[in-house]
């Protein structure tokens, strides 16, 4: 097992942790657009009205989670330059 100081295991752990929450949010968002992909083609294809509602309800939330990653990239480049 390959030795290193408690500090550095923090740090390593850390990053490690930040990884996976950003492929978290990432895998939230790819999830997200498969779940309306039906209701895409309902609507576009078959010309299915009710679909066309769900799916402006789903670019909804697609629009809000994408804002919320906005906000979270700005406040940490914005962290970093203070950093």
């Amino acid at each position: 097992m390959l030795f290193l100081p408690v500090a550095l295991r923090g740090f390593f752990t850390l990053i490690n942790r930040l990884a996976v929450e950003e492929n978290k949010k990432f895998n939230e968002l790819v999830a997200l657009v498969q779940t309306f992909e039906q209701d895409f083609e309902k609507f576009y294809v078959k010309g299915n009205k009710a679909a066309g509602v769900r799916v402006r309800k789903a670019m909804n939330e697609l629009k809000k989670k994408a804002q919320d990653i906005r906000v979270e990239v700005q406040n940490m480049k914005t962290s970093e330059k203070a950093g």
